[in-house]
């Protein structure tokens, strides 16, 4: 008789490592959930505008006295599409929650990349919106860590990350389609040497991405507002003299849209040079430098050793 062959079992996986949140990243990952709160207020405050519209179609109809029945129509299906919407807003804000881990999450799997392209319906412009995922768990990414992920699109990673759970995610049409939330969401803390958040806040302070957001404002809403002043101003005046006209013609648009280039360069040397005097740790490093993980240096070699 044969022997019986021996059955293979499988070699059952150590589950990923997981550790506790670091101060400065417990306080990174609570400012991601406060900006995920302020997305439900915005839900339940759009909410809100819908109906008093779907209302004000039908106030409409009773003030106005139309006698068009298709305008009749079109106003009562419009108030009555506003209405619902604006119920099923509110029904997915009020019910949603958002909840932090206090540990760490390893994510194993391909980065990939989503790309949807969002068009003006006034002008036309289209702007594209890029987000970033591995194993289809969206990553919440800091101030400039598309850089990052960007490096490792389409390479097997390993993100340490902080998850952030959703009750009541929007289901839409299923798995797959552009309305489908998952239950939670990532905040991503390291990926390998690209992007290390706890080295960042601990070398340039705790507010260190607080203080980027803020140079983005500052610096093109000073631009934007010093280019496009005295047009302005002259616009605001009345003022008709020749070269008053040139300011307020296309040419005076081209030579503010210069300015405020210009001026935005200007601006954000000026605030560069400010905020590494005035930094923790002063250097030169660009900001995607900084997120990069501190590699450690060289051992050095004492007298006398073998």
């Amino acid at each position: 008789m044969r022997p019986p062959r021996p059955t293979k079992h499988k070699v059952p996986q150590p589950p990923p490592a997981q550790r506790s949140l670091t101060p400065l990243e417990a306080c990174y990952v609570q400012g991601k959930l406060r900006a995920q709160q302020v997305g439900r207020q915005a839900i339940l405050f759009f909410s809100a505008l819908f109906v008093v519209l779907g209302v004000g179609c039908y106030a409409m109809l009773m003030s106005e006295g139309m006698s068009d029945p298709t305008g009749i129509l079109l106003l009562m299906a419009l108030g009555l599409l506003l209405v619902v919407a604006g119920a099923a807003l509110f029904y997915t804000g009020y019910r949603r929650r958002f909840t932090a881990d206090a540990h760490t999450t390893e994510l194993v799997g391909l980065m990939t990349e989503q790309v949807v392209h969002v068009a003006n319906p006034r002008t036309g412009v289209r702007q594209t919106v890029r987000s970033y995922h591995v194993n289809g768990i969206l990553l919440l990414l800091p101030f400039g860590g598309d850089h990052a992920c960007r490096q490792v699109l389409n390479q097997p990673v390993r993100a340490v990350t902080a998850l952030i759970h959703k009750s009541n995610p929007i289901d839409g049409l299923g798995e797959g389609s552009w309305l489908h939330e998952r239950a939670s969401e990532a905040v991503l803390l390291e990926l390998g040497e690209h992007l290390h958040i706890d080295h960042v806040l601990s070398t340039y302070g705790p507010r260190y991405f607080h203080r980027r957001v803020l140079r983005e404002v500052v610096v093109f809403g000073m631009a934007f507002f010093l280019a496009f002043l005295p047009m302005s101003w002259l616009m605001w005046q009345n003022v008709h003299s020749p070269a008053a006209q040139t300011l307020t013609s296309w040419t005076g648009i081209a030579l503010s849209m210069l300015g405020c280039v210009l001026l935005a360069l200007l601006f954000g040397w000026a605030y560069d040079v400010i905020e590494r005097r005035l930094a923790p740790f002063p250097d030169q490093l660009s900001h995607e430098e900084r997120l990069r993980k501190p590699r450690c240096p060289p051992a050095r070699s004492t007298p006398g050793a073998a």
